[in-house]
């Protein structure tokens, strides 16, 4: 496997230490995350393996060779935000199973493999985005048969588009709404009844052109999360709570592959970190949560400035949930994205200003649980003998904090907060609610 180019200043993550205590990665001796291969037989012990790094890396500090228990530090390192770069860069790192891993390979590649719209160059994950996307242009096609052109023009073979149509009506009937009757649809139709409709967009000519095939599967399709998120969601859908309406499904995503795939087995709000998928919600007919971010998500926090960072998340915000109005969506939400292209600084001046979002009229959700500025603040307030290069306190230790910004948050008015520690944060809203 070739060693990745390495950057002489990493973009992103969540990195707060000043440039000068970050070192050129250019210049370490050693490997870095991204240049190792770790590989698991479950995407479970993937997950569990680089939660074990992360906690690892977390541990590390510059001096002499040494493990306290709680801090590891290591002469090796010079600089107290190499830490940091190295958590940024787990995130990317190949950590997975070897399907996933083989996966990541062979994509940039996928779209040369063949000349036929087959499973032999349409992965698992693709063959989901096109039933979900054949599964929604059905639901929008009219029963009526004076408009049988528009499902002839989706694909339907002309001969049997009344008699699809028709089963579909009855589908919806039998199983009293659209998400019942959508996991039926997807077990009988297969590889999809309207695969003629993406044949056609693969076509030049009289053949398949493999740069047009690369960009319809390949384009904004994150094809290891789609494979990630849709079992969760299938599984989920079929819980009781789910299925009565009392619990609903919120997918975390900024890609609009991912939000398509997500909707066709369950989910019902697109919960969007880039603000971008107000049409995407529109057409799948689902509910949207817009979140302000600052840059994307490798550059975010480098340096991020405002002018006026209340005004100016506000009016980015009302601007976006007002354009998915228009756009057809039925239920839009607003979220400041505290952490997302922010100081500690602009994160507080936004949570002492929550009333002026609320005031908008858009339901505001919040998202606070855990997040390294309340490891930062719970640092700065529970100083040992005045020692300044205190870590910030572990994730595992922000639960009071956390549960804290929640309950200040209700009682601001905010409608939804994002949790871990649901029990406590539950408790916390019935107190100040």
């Amino acid at each position: 496997m070739p060693k990745p180019e390495r950057p002489s200043k990493l973009q992103g993550g969540s990195i707060v230490a000043p440039p000068s205590e970050r070192v050129d990665l250019r210049e370490w001796g050693g490997l870095l995350p991204g240049e190792v291969v770790l590989l698991t037989f479950t995407n479970r012990a993937a997950d569990e393996m680089r939660d074990r790094l992360r906690r690892s890396i977390a541990r590390l500090q510059p001096g002499p060779t040494g493990d306290d228990g709680t801090r590891r530090s290591d002469p090796r390192i010079r600089h107290k935000g190499f830490g940091e770069q190295l958590l940024t860069l787990l995130e990317d790192a190949p950590i997975g199973t070897i399907d996933s891993f083989l996966n990541q390979l062979v994509s940039p590649y996928r779209g040369i493999l063949g000349d036929a719209l087959s499973r032999e160059n349409v992965s698992d994950a693709g063959r989901v985005l096109l039933v979900g996307s054949a599964l929604n242009t059905l639901w929008r096609l009219p029963s009526s048969l004076s408009h049988i052109g528009e499902a002839v023009d989706a694909g339907i073979p002309s001969g049997i588009a009344p008699e699809v149509l028709a089963a579909r009506d009855r589908i919806a009937r039998h199983y009293s709404g659209r998400r019942s009757a959508a996991r039926v649809l997807r077990s009988l139709v297969g590889n999809s009844v309207f695969i003629e409709e993406a044949a056609r967009r693969i076509m030049d000519g009289d053949g398949i052109s493999p740069e047009l095939l690369h960009q319809q599967i390949m384009a904004s399709v994150d094809a290891e999360e789609v494979a990630r998120v849709v079992p969760v969601i299938e599984a989920l859908a079929d819980e009781p709570e789910v299925a009565s309406g009392a619990v609903r499904i919120s997918v975390d995503t900024r890609h609009g592959s991912v939000a398509r795939a997500a909707v066709a087995v369950g989910a019902d709000i697109v919960n969007d970190v880039s603000a971008g998928l107000g049409d995407v919600a529109a057409d799948l007919g689902v509910g949207w949560v817009a979140m302000h971010m600052q840059g994307d998500p490798r550059t975010m926090q480098d340096e991020p400035a405002y002018d006026n960072v209340v005004a100016e998340v506000r009016g980015f915000l009302v601007d976006r949930a007002e354009r998915a109005t228009a756009a057809g969506v039925p239920e839009v939400w607003i979220d400041p994205g505290i952490g997302f292209g922010k100081t500690i600084g602009h994160n507080l001046a936004l949570l002492a200003r929550l009333d002026v979002l609320v005031s908008t009229g858009w339901p505001v959700v919040l998202g606070v649980s855990r997040k390294r500025f309340l490891g930062e603040l719970t640092r700065r307030s529970d100083q040992r003998g005045g020692d300044e290069t205190t870590e910030p306190t572990s994730v595992y230790d922000r639960r009071e904090a956390s549960v804290a910004m929640a309950a200040w948050a209700f009682l601001q008015g905010v409608r939804v907060v994002r949790a871990h520690d649901v029990r406590a944060t539950v408790q916390a809203s019935k107190v100040v609610g």
